[in-house]
Formats: C-alpha cells, structure tokens, sequence
C-alpha cells in the first residue's frame, strides 16, 4: 500500500511539473504574441505622413460631395416652394429640419460613433421627408428638375458609404500605429506628439492585427 501511495506522489509530481512547463510555454507564447513590432523612426514617419496626406485626401473628397448633396437638398426645397399647391407647412417644417441637418458636422479627429449615427440618421430622414413631401405635392411630374434632384441626391448619399470604406482604408492603419508604435512616436519631432485618432467610420474596426503597414501615397 506504501509503495503504490509513493508511485501515485511520483506521477502527481511528474503531473505538475509537466503542467508548470505547459503553463510556462504558454505564458512565453501570449507574451511573444502580445509584442508589438516596432518600426524605425524614419518608417514611422513616413507611415504616418503617407497614411495622413491619404487620409486627408479621402476626407476632403467625403466633405465635398456631402456639401454638394446638401445643396441639392435646399435646392429641392427651394423648387417644392414655387409649386402651386404645395403644403406650405411641411415645406417650412423641412426648411427647418435642413437647417438643424446642416448643422450637424462632421470631425477628422475623435469624432464619436453616436455622432456619426445622429449624422446619418438625420440627414436620411431629410432626404426621406423631402421626397415624401415631393411625391404629394400635385403635378411634381411635371418639373423634371425636381426629378434630377432626387435621383442626383440618391446617387451622393450611396457614394458616401464608398468613399468611407476607402477613407477607413486610411485612417484605420494610422490609428493601429497610434495605438502601437508608442516607442517610435516618442522619439519623432514634436509634431508628432499628441497625435489624436482618426475618426473610424466602419462600426468595429480591427486594431487587433499589430503589423505595420505600408501604404503608398496617392499623387
């Protein structure tokens, strides 16, 4: 009975320090896992200036044809007001309404997703209005201009999904070497300290993925 008491006290030992080297092993693998890979001062800077100058490229261009879809709104607002028989009321209401859309703004920097779902929730709802009020106000067949205007307004409001998966293409990588190249930021020039995230307009982007990455600049 001694003897196999000794030989279970032998196999629990060998047991254990079996799982302590499993346990170190893995504890080496999550810390080799967890490092993040740092790139030279002057490839962090040029990183940086490349995905920067594209970033603020896309977003100028997203800003532009938002302004020109919002022109076209008060422009469709402007010619439901000369029909005759138009609802005087709800045309104002939707002057209003353009207004309070209007000044909704959007943010390069840090701007928050609740914002940028108030945005679009309000700016569909304009559009949604306006062309509801369109379809009821007699004879609206006959002003092709207020015809070109819905269909112009509808294309500008899809484009601005696809010029926010290619800005993202930009903003998401910056923000990855913001969140993990703390070590070169910290030796760049002073314009680089205290650099904010970029405004992300994909609903969960994935930082997860810690590897630099080289984009080009668009000329």
């Amino acid at each position: 009975m001694k003897k196999h008491t000794k030989n279970v006290i032998f196999i629990a030992i060998m047991l254990l320090g079996v799982l302590f080297q499993s346990c170190s092993k893995s504890e080496d693998d999550k810390t080799a896992t967890n490092e993040k890979p740092q790139l030279s001062e002057d490839v962090l800077k040029t990183q940086l200036d490349s995905l920067k100058k594209n970033m603020e490229l896309q977003w100028d261009t997203m800003v532009y044809y938002d302004d020109l879809k919002m022109q076209y709104l008060a422009r469709f607002i402007d010619e439901l007001s000369f029909i005759p028989g138009n609802d005087a009321l709800k045309v104002d209401s939707l002057k209003s309404f353009y207004q309070e859309v209007k000044n909704i703004k959007l943010e390069r920097y840090e701007m928050k997703s609740e914002t940028i779902d108030l945005f679009d929730e309000q700016q569909t709802k304009l559009i949604e209005d306006v062309i509801s009020v369109a379809k009821k106000t007699p004879n609206i067949g006959s002003y092709p201009l207020v015809n070109e205007l819905i269909s112009d307004i509808k294309t500008l409001d899809l484009q601005l999904i696809s010029d926010r998966g290619i800005y993202d293409e930009y903003s998401i990588p910056y923000n990855k070497l913001l969140l993990y190249q703390t070590e070169g930021l910290a030796k760049l020039p002073s314009e680089y300290q205290n650099l904010k995230m970029a405004t992300v307009f994909m609903i969960e982007p994935n930082y997860e993925d810690k590897e630099p990455e080289v984009m080009e600049v668009i000329q």
